[in-house]
């Protein structure tokens, strides 16, 4: 899996947004907003391709969850991004 170029993560005060900056422009149409979980994990993988276990073991290490706490979060937010158009479709 690959998150799609040209999309950045920012930081504005306690909230994690998406923005797509698309050339020289950033398109505010569609900015999607993200929980600081949700943050850590685009941090980790926006410039590389991953799996689907990578990510449950980046959890794993990060925070105090259980194996089948952090799939099922993964799950779940590989389908809201790819949902939301922000992974590259193979």
């Amino acid at each position: 899996m690959k998150l799609k170029e040209n999309l950045k993560l920012r930081k504005i005060g306690n909230k994690y947004m998406i923005v797509d900056t698309n050339n020289t422009n950033v398109n505010m149409v569609d900015v999607y907003t993200m929980n600081e979980t949700a943050a850590t994990l685009w941090n980790e993988f926006a410039t590389k391709e991953f799996t689907q276990e990578e990510m449950v073991n980046t959890l794993l290490k990060e925070y105090d969850v259980t194996q089948e706490k952090a799939t099922t979060d993964v799950n779940s937010l590989l389908k809201e991004w790819s949902t939301m158009g922000l992974m590259v479709n193979d």
